[in-house]
């Protein structure tokens, strides 16, 4: 019997002991794959946190195509992206197996329905590896700028593990505009975006050095005919914010409307009060959470969709439980509201 209980706890033990040594893929990754003879480079920009992974894909056609339901169990990497391809929308399901070295990984991907798969391996990036030492710039940065003549005030929300940059910035004429190939490389912060101006579409860089409590900015057009200055402060209203719970992970739930029941699947990344994912679900699926926060217990956010040909805002805000978040949705203009209990996913 004693030797029995010791094989058993040994068999326990290596249950769970890929789970507590997963992989991190935290970083920039980059490989190849042949698509009808032509050889297609990818970027892959991931970021790890509580086993969840988020990031990005570049070089696919829609790019870069958001990263869906990330997660690392043990040496493997799993994830889920849309793109589209000849005027139609491809899931495309990724699993990758992380080398015992940490500097590779084998990906097999393809299509949901199985009719197109490739194969590649990826190699972490010189410039991710190892992520050098850095500030964390982690929370919410404001200022201003003088646009002719006028101050216009910015928010940057950033989100940084090991070396690689998320988050948003509001107050351009795209609000809020996505910050892509974030880095952090010591004292300096740099990442781009775009946002239109006068109906047309314009990247913007942005490069910082950071000091105590600010961020001076550098920022213009790609092509260098528009540049400015701003140094930004970070915020008080995240350096005092309550301790809450962390609502990371994936969380289920329905709602009624005009006798139909809708069931929504959220997909929360949080950390340092700032809330990331997408809700799946909606007319327009997934979509994106934006401006998402959790303070205390309660979370809130704003997401778009379409409905009939129109784009609607819609307003989450959720009172976080045991297990257990108590949704109450409604229009930005009041038109209509629900509420929905969703449950976090197992």
């Amino acid at each position: 019997m004693r030797k029995f209980l010791q094989i058993a706890g040994l068999v326990a033990f290596l249950a769970v002991l890929p789970a507590a040594n997963a992989a991190d893929v935290s970083g920039t990754w980059k490989g190849a794959f042949d698509f009808q003879g032509t050889n297609l480079p990818l970027t892959f920009q991931f970021t790890v946190a509580n086993g969840a992974v988020t990031g990005t894909v570049e070089g696919m056609p829609t790019t870069p195509a958001q990263i869906h339901d990330g997660k690392v169990d043990g040496g493997t990497l799993t994830f889920w992206a849309n793109s589209d391809y000849q005027g139609q929308t491809y899931k495309l399901v990724f699993k990758g197996a992380v080398s015992a070295t940490g500097d590779q990984i084998a990906f097999t991907f393809g299509t949901e329905d199985g009719s197109w798969g490739a194969q590649m391996t990826v190699a972490r990036s010189a410039e991710t590896a190892p992520a050098p030492a850095g500030l964390d710039v982690t929370g919410t940065w404001k200022g201003s700028f003088d646009f002719q003549g006028t101050s216009m005030p910015l928010t940057i929300h950033l989100t940084s593990a090991a070396g690689v940059v998320t988050g948003t910035v509001e107050g351009l004429p795209t609000t809020p505009a996505e910050i892509h190939d974030g880095k952090l490389d010591g004292d300096t912060v740099s990442f781009w975006l775009n946002t239109d101006y006068q109906g047309q579409t314009y990247k913007l860089l942005y490069k910082g050095k950071i000091s105590a409590g600010q961020i001076a900015f550098a920022f213009g057009t790609e092509d260098g005919s528009w540049g400015t200055q701003m140094t930004a402060v970070k915020s008080t209203e995240m350096a005092s914010a309550p301790a809450g719970p962390d609502v990371t992970g994936t969380w289920k739930g329905s709602f009624e409307s005009q006798g139909t029941n809708f069931s929504l699947t959220i997909h929360l990344t949080s950390a340092a009060g700032l809330v990331t994912g997408t809700v799946e679900g909606l007319p327009t699926t997934p979509a994106e959470v934006h401006e998402g926060k959790l303070d205390g217990d309660t979370v809130s956010f704003w997401l778009n969709t379409d409905y009939m040909g129109q784009k609607y805002k819609v307003i989450c805000k959720g009172r976080v439980s045991d297990g257990q978040i108590a949704f109450a949705l409604a229009l930005e203009d009041g038109s209509w509201s629900t509420d929905m209990v969703t449950t976090k996913a197992r």
